[in-house]
């Protein structure tokens, strides 16, 4: 097929980009295409067999484009190439125009096989549901387009759809794609055929079959669980005696020799069908820790309906594993009316199932949480997953509820970490006093949780708390410190930043950042006290022109070093006067001062003027540093 457009550069370019390796490059490239180019010209790619990679571009391009491309596309369809039809109807499926459904419809009955087979395939990708008659016939076909027409099925679903692939079950070739279809469209008779079909699939002796369609069924019964009207189905299936039976064997015998899927397939029915008398077998699983987050995922799934399980569940003796699975279940789901309950646990559990009853209880309600200050002596508990566990228990309640019972408990060292980690979570002014008592503890670790804790206590004597913890010894301490007075970005903080910023010698860096974040300006007659490390640090946190003059004294200073930090920092502003000041000592400051202006002179008409007269510089290195920036700049 002769092409009829002629070679465009940009085209090509962009059919390139649309094999990067990087994704945004792709989908930009793939985007372009599909809006820029000419569909016609794209379509006529599919017809050239020998590049692949050009062809594979402009389909994916032409899906982008969606309903643009589709006149294109249509036109393709009367091709004499087979193979180019084949490709046209692919696209199609992928462009998701439904209307274009009713022209694949006809290419089911197409002499070539690929031909039907991305027919068949394009109509499931639309879920054309006009299709479904056509679609239900090819399944009498050859059994390789009866494979494809179920997949296709499964995807647009209906009860016409279920009705025709339930007696595929009972088709050696056919039942792993029409059990795979029938638990993707998962209406509450889809699921039960899937059941029907494991207890056949039991009683027959067919073990790893049994497995795959419980597995399946287990699927349609989850999502089935959603829809309403399913109950008369769940419930007929709940009273089968066959089902119970088959489920219960699934359930117990030689656990070792199950997979994974076969230990939680028939649970996860279980769960799903609300079974009560297999819940303690199915609950069992739950002491695998490798099946237990399988378990919970599919608990999660059923929703709600598991409530009345779970408070009976936790209202009787359970190995730790199960009681654990029912404790995360509790607050995945966020079941209040278990609270007492796990608050019992978390209070005389052992340790691992304390952990999750205070994780269940944290995602619960705040209403459900009502007299849950009892929990406050666990915060000296032993274990720091329990105490950081109840913190964010009582972090939910109101400060003053909890504060009483909080300051009530030892002040071991233990306990006094969790104190802290609440004081700032669930600031209350009785933690303060206590903040405050401990500034000058002999431990470290104490003091910088102080620090940090004091941050959510905005005040002068904060602020002036914060200041002493600055010249602490501890290089943690001060981190805490700066990280709370830098968090409030406001006058106390600031005035305590200064007032320490004045008293370092060099400026650390970090303060100058933590003075910045809380500011948009500083007085010059701060930055005039300072070194001149010091105010190059603060003047480069704020980003702004202030005591220049300062800066150009340490341009005159004999460290290199320093000169050249002080022309960065002043180009840094972007201001003509910071300019200027730099470009007029430039002839007297060393070889690393000069290469500094050669290498960041702004673009503005002093910039210019700067780097023309440093290409002709003495010292190569500046010389050509000057001319490349200037290069760069033309």
């Amino acid at each position: 097929m002769r092409s009829e457009f002629p070679i465009n550069p940009m085209r090509e370019a962009l059919l390139r980009a649309a094999h990067s390796e990087k994704p945004e490059a792709r989908n930009q490239a793939l985007k372009h295409l599909a809006e820029l180019d000419d569909p016609d010209a794209l379509a006529e790619l599919l017809a050239d067999h020998e590049r692949a990679d050009r062809r594979n571009a402009a389909m994916e391009a032409l899906a982008v484009a969606g309903a643009r491309a589709v006149p294109s596309l249509l036109r393709l369809l009367s091709s004499r190439d087979e193979e180019v039809v084949m490709f046209a109807l692919q696209v199609l499926g992928n462009t998701s125009e439904l209307g274009v459904a009713e022209h694949l419809i006809p290419f089911l009955e197409h002499s070539d096989a690929n031909v039907v087979h991305a027919a068949i395939e394009s109509l499931g990708k639309l879920r054309a549901t006009q299709s479904v008659p056509a679609l239900v016939a090819s399944l009498g076909r050859d059994p390789f387009r009866a494979f494809a027409a179920v997949y296709s099925l499964g995807h647009i679903g209906g009860e016409t759809t279920v009705r025709s692939l339930i007696p595929l079950l009972a088709d050696s070739f056919l039942r792993d794609p029409a059990a795979q279809a029938l638990a993707r469209i998962a209406t509450p008779h889809a699921a039960s055929a899937l059941l029907s079909g494991f207890v056949t699939a039991a009683d027959e002796g067919e073990a790893i079959w049994a497995s795959d369609v419980l597995t399946a069924a287990a699927d349609a019964l989850e999502l089935a669980s959603v829809v309403p009207g399913h109950e008369a189905v769940f419930q007929r299936c709940q009273r089968d005696p066959q089902v119970q039976k088959a489920l219960g064997k699934a359930l117990t015998g030689d656990i070792s020799s199950k997979s994974r899927d076969e230990l939680l397939a028939p649970a996860r029915v279980v769960l799903a069908l609300h079974m009560d008398t297999l819940y303690e077998a199915a609950l069992q699983i739950a002491r695998n820790p490798q099946l237990h987050a399988g378990l919970l995922a599919a608990a999660i799934r059923v929703g709600p309906a598991l409530l009345g399980i779970v408070s009976d569940m936790l209202g009787r003796e359970q190995p730790a594993p199960v009681v654990g699975f029912l404790a995360d279940l509790a607050g995945a789901l966020r079941f209040a009316s278990v609270a007492e309950r796990l608050v019992e646990l978390a209070e005389s559990a052992s340790e691992g199932v304390q952990v999750r009853a205070l994780q269940a209880l944290a995602r619960l309600p705040l209403g459900a949480l009502e007299g849950e200050v009892r929990l406050a002596p666990l915060l000296g508990h032993g274990s720091p997953l329990v105490r950081a566990s109840v913190v964010e228990v009582l972090a939910q309640l109101p400060g003053p509820r909890v504060a009483d019972a909080v300051l009530a408990i030892g002040r071991s060292e233990d306990g006094l970490d969790s104190l802290f980690d609440l004081a700032r979570k669930n600031p209350d002014e009785r933690y303060r006093n206590v903040l405050y008592h401990h500034l000058s503890h002999p431990v470290a670790r104490i003091r910088a949780a102080v620090a940090a804790a004091l941050g959510s206590y905005r005040s002068e004597q904060t602020a002036r708390s914060l200041f002493g913890l600055l010249k602490d010894g501890d290089a943690a301490v001060r981190a805490a410190a700066l990280g709370s007075l830098g968090s409030w970005g406001d006058s106390l903080s600031n005035g305590a930043l200064l007032a320490h910023a004045t008293s370092m010698r060099p400026l650390d860096r970090d303060v100058a950042d933590a003075l910045a974040r809380g500011r948009r300006t500083v007085p010059a007659a701060a930055v005039a006290e300072l070194d001149p490390t010091s105010a190059m640090h603060l003047l480069r946190a704020f980003r702004e022109p202030l005591a220049e003059l300062r800066l150009v004294e340490e341009l005159r200073e004999e460290s290199p070093q320093a000169r050249a930090e002080a022309v960065s920092a002043l180009l840094s502003f972007g201001s003509p006067h910071g300019v200027r000041l730099a470009l007029r000592l430039r002839r007297d400051a060393s070889a690393l001062v000069r290469r500094t202006v050669a290498q960041h002179a702004p673009l503005d008409p002093a910039g210019l003027e700067a780097l023309r007269d440093l290409a002709t510089d003495e010292l190569a290195e500046v010389r050509d540093t000057a001319q490349a920036n200037l290069a760069g700049h033309s």
